[in-house]
């Protein structure tokens, strides 16, 4: 769920329904943000649109790995967000030690590419049904 009813600077990827959504309202506050516009995780290539046309500066996520799935989805472009000096904050950051965030980020990495696989997978079995059944169909009917 999007409430995007003011035009600001300030985005924030965070279901309104979910656990993560009380933190990060806690966060907007001392942070002192009141115009903030909430986008859905699904909604974030809506937050890449509404960067590329310069519209928001700032970007908030509830944790790193919520801007890691959507980065190797390639749902947007970070490098373009960093060229425009947009800002990425963590309502949790990652712990300050380059170990921990490396850990962090390989996990992550880790538990994308094994649901990556499995989408892969399943993507081969449906294509190898419909190809024998077209071949099937096709010896079928030369028969």
């Amino acid at each position: 769920m999007s409430t995007k009813s003011q035009i600001g600077s300030v985005a924030v990827v965070c279901d309104v329904g979910s656990a993560a959504a009380a933190a990060m309202q806690a966060f907007l506050r001392a942070e002192a943000i009141e115009d903030a516009l909430w986008y859905a995780p699904r909604e974030v290539d809506e937050v890449d649109r509404a960067v590329q046309a310069g519209t928001v500066g700032r970007v908030i996520f509830p944790r790193p790995a919520d801007l890691l799935t959507p980065l190797w989805n390639h749902e947007l472009a970070l490098d373009d967000w960093w060229a425009r000096g947009v800002q990425v904050d963590f309502v949790e950051p990652p712990e300050p030690a380059p170990v921990a965030l490396l850990q962090t980020v390989a996990h992550h990495w880790s538990e994308w590419r094994r649901h990556h696989r499995r989408r892969q997978a399943l993507a081969g079995v449906l294509l190898s049904a419909v190809a024998l059944a077209a071949a099937f169909l096709l010896n079928w009917a030369a028969g």
